[in-house]
């Protein structure tokens, strides 16, 4: 009777650690995403460089910095830029992984293909979202502006000498 009792305590402790790996082997595929539907990992702009670009420009880097960046694991995008230029979200629609984020998540830089996106003066508007797989607008930085200005007009007046 007591040999049988130490097998069934031995059997019922492999079930249960059992149970709790499998457990935490189903859990840990969501603990991999920062439990974003528990904990949002929700990124923060202070700033993006440059903020005003002149129209048909060929500069298409920017520098955002804040918080709350990730870096991309196992090449998996967890955060993406979203831009939506001045010709509303149909016309100048488009959305890319940052080319580049710093170790403690705090820059991050991007770039948008130019001239296409930048051919009509207004404001385009900026989205930074972390997990853009899932749809939580908490995970989800933005509209944040970038003012595309019409090329000056230059005006050349002769200089008149006596």
């Amino acid at each position: 009777m007591l040999g049988t009792f130490k097998l069934n305590r031995k059997l019922s402790l492999i079930i249960v650690i059992s149970a709790v790996i499998l457990g935490v082997g189903f859990l840990g595929g969501k603990w991999q995403k920062g439990i974003a539907a528990t904990i949002p990992t929700i990124p923060k702009v202070v700033y993006i460089d440059p903020t005003f670009i002149p129209v048909n420009s060929a500069y298409g880097n920017f520098t955002a910095t804040g918080t709350g960046f990730i870096e991309g694991v196992w090449d998996m995008e967890y955060t993406e830029v979203r831009w939506y230029g001045p010709g509303g979200p149909n016309e100048g629609f488009y959305a890319t992984p940052p080319t580049s984020i710093n170790n403690d998540g705090t820059e991050l830089e991007f770039t948008i293909p130019a001239p296409a996106y930048f051919s009509t003066a207004g404001i385009a508007y900026v989205f930074i979202d972390n997990h853009p797989d899932d749809v939580n607008e908490l995970e989800t930085y933005g509209p944040y502006e970038i003012h595309i200005i019409p090329t000056p007009k230059l005006l050349y007046l002769p200089i008149v000498l006596k």
